[in-house]
């Protein structure tokens, strides 16, 4: 006990004596980086459940809209022939001037083992890999 009391005696002086003052000063003209904008995921036509329409969109997302955001990030979904299913959801964001930011949901069944497009949580079932 008394050790570990000399110990941190020790550290606190030792911290203090390289101790230094330091200031911060901002300069609101001087620009580090620039900030593209502001976003969010859209809930797409392709999902069944909670499907945002146009007007929900235009609450969000654009110029005009109550929270101003510019980014819009949608799911490009498994499988080539279904695509089309965000391609409108894609569009309104072009015609709206926002920038649009896509990303593939998941692999094709024929990429993994277990068969199927869609996660397995069985424990009897092999782990899910995809061949490339």
């Amino acid at each position: 006990m008394e050790r570990n009391l000399i110990l941190t005696i020790i550290l606190l002086l030792t911290a203090t004596a390289f101790a230094q003052r330091v200031s911060v000063r901002f300069d609101a003209q001087t620009k580090y980086q620039k900030i593209t904008g502001f976003g969010g995921f859209a809930c797409s036509p392709q999902f069944t459940y909670n499907r945002m329409t146009t007007a929900e969109i235009k609450k969000v997302w654009g110029e005009s809209s109550t929270v101003g955001c510019n980014i819009m990030r949608l799911n490009i979904p498994i499988g080539k022939n279904a695509w089309s299913q965000s391609l409108a959801t894609a569009k309104l964001a072009k015609q709206m001037g926002l920038i649009v930011f896509a990303s593939p949901w998941g692999q094709p069944a024929e990429w993994k083992t277990n068969g199927t497009s869609n996660a397995q949580n069985d424990k009897t079932k092999t782990k899910t890999t995809f061949t490339i």
